[in-house]
């Protein structure tokens, strides 16, 4: 009887486990999605956004190609992290004052620096940066 129990709790704890992993890494790219199809569905903002100055000095300053030690290289680590700071209700309303240029992407920095720490924030940069980077080579 027990072996039954303690094989039905290890086939849930490993469907769990599983489940889990898919699931962030799911959520992750469909968030990564939604935000790049808003960015890039309109040809004229992209080219706005990335000649920005701001945007750029930000994208300049990230070496994309430093063999460093970050606290996560892949965007589904990236997003656990982010949501272990902020809610996901957060996240969408600074993501739409974003868009719409009530927030600049300075005050968006200043935002996730309180929060997160500078080895995080460089990890995030160089994520976003190989992000933009593979789909304007698609």
């Amino acid at each position: 009887m027990w072996k039954w129990i303690l094989g039905v709790l290890l086939i849930l704890g490993v469907a769990g486990y599983f489940g889990y992993n898919f699931a962030i890494s799911t959520a992750s790219d469909i968030m990564i999605d939604q935000v790049a199809n808003q960015v890039l569905s309109n040809e004229e903002e992209l080219e706005k956004l990335m000649n920005d100055p701001e945007i750029q000095a930000l994208i300049s300053s990230v070496d994309v190609e430093a063999d460093k030690e970050l606290p996560f290289e892949t965007k589904e680590e990236a997003l656990t992290v982010v949501l272990s700071e902020f809610s996901m209700g957060e996240i969408t309303d600074v993501a739409s004052k974003a868009q719409t240029g009530e927030l600049s992407p300075n005050e968006v920095q200043e935002m996730l620096e309180q929060r997160l720490s500078s080895e995080e924030m460089e990890a995030l940069k160089i994520i976003a940066v190989k992000e933009i980077q593979s789909r304007q080579n698609q």
